[in-house]
């Protein structure tokens, strides 16, 4: 068997080692890849919250004037002196 492979000419192209791509591969790569997207976004807005709070700004919600609509964890709760 190895004798006939050293006596074959060699190819002046060799074949692809990558076949041909699936569209369900290509859609499935797609989603994969907006979803790490989407997860990338999701990181950067938790990292500028966290910023802004370790900076001493007010959230945003706060700003907004949505308290209402924040979760009442959130919420800090305002004494009336």
């Amino acid at each position: 068997m190895r004798r006939l492979a050293q006596r074959t000419a060699p190819r002046a192209h060799p074949a692809p080692v990558v076949g041909a791509r699936r569209p369900e591969t290509q859609i499935k790569r797609a989603r994969e890849q907006a979803l790490r997207e989407k997860r990338e976004r999701k990181q950067e807005k938790k990292d500028a919250r966290a910023a802004a709070r370790a900076a001493g700004e007010t959230p945003a919600w706060e700003e907004e004037g949505a308290a209402h609509e924040a979760p009442p964890e959130l919420v800090p709760e305002t004494t009336s002196d």
